[in-house]
C-alpha cells in the first residue's frame, strides 16, 4: 500500500485490495463501538479562515463572524441529524482575534479551539495581522551583507534560504 492516499475514498480502496478492509454488518453504537472498533471517529469541524488575513481588520471581524454563524448553523443541522459536535476548530493566524471576540463561541456546547499556526514562528506578516497589544515578536532575526550589486536599485546577499535558493536578490 502507499504511504500517500489523496483521499479517504483512496485509502479505502487501498486498504481494500490490500485485504485489510473489515466490513461491519451490524449495528454499531457510534458512541461507545465505533472508535475502539475502526479507529476513526468523527469528533466535530474545523472552519478554515486563515485566507481572510489581506482584509483590514474591522472587515476581517465581520467577515469571519459572518462565517462563525454559518458554522453555527452547521453544527446545529448535524446535532438535528444524530451527529453530536464535540469540538470546533477555527483562527488561522490572521482570524485569531475574530474568534476570540465571537460570542456564539461560548457556551456553544462544544469545545472551541483555535488553531493559528504561524504565531510559533511569529513572522513579519503574522505581527501585520495581528494587534500589537498582543504582545508578539518576531522569532527569528536573520542577518545578512548585499555582497553585490547587479543593476540600480538590486542587492544579491550572501544568505542563501534553503527553502528559496533562487530569491537571494533583494530590493534596496
Amino acid at each position: 500500500m502507499s504511504s500517500y492516499w489523496p483521499s479517504l475514498g483512496k485509502y479505502v480502496e487501498g486498504l481494500d485490495k490490500a485485504g485489510k478492509l473489515i466490513r461491519v454488518t451490524t449495528p454499531i453504537n457510534k458512541d461507545t463501538e465505533l472508535h475502539p472498533l475502526v479507529r476513526l471517529q468523527f469528533r466535530g469541524l474545523h472552519y478554515y479562515d486563515g485566507h481572510l488575513g489581506a482584509l483590514e481588520m474591522s472587515e476581517r471581524i465581520a467577515v469571519a463572524h459572518a462565517g462563525y454563524e454559518r458554522l453555527l448553523k452547521v453544527v446545529k443541522a448535524s446535532e438535528r441529524n444524530g451527529m453530536g459536535v464535540a469540538e470546533v476548530i477555527t483562527a488561522g493566524t490572521p482570524t485569531l482575534p475574530c474568534s476570540l471576540t465571537f460570542e456564539g463561541f461560548r457556551g456553544g456546547g462544544f469545545l472551541h479551539r483555535v488553531s493559528p499556526g504561524t504565531v510559533v514562528y511569529c513572522d513579519a506578516t503574522s505581527l501585520s495581522q495581528l494587534p500589537s497589544e498582543y504582545g508578539y515578536r518576531p522569532a527569528i532575526l536573520v542577518l545578512t551583507r548585499v555582497v553585490s550589486r547587479p543593476r540600480a536599485g538590486i542587492g544579491r546577499r550572501d544568505q542563501e534560504a534553503r527553502v528559496d535558493r533562487d530569491r537571494r536578490q533583494i530590493r534596496l
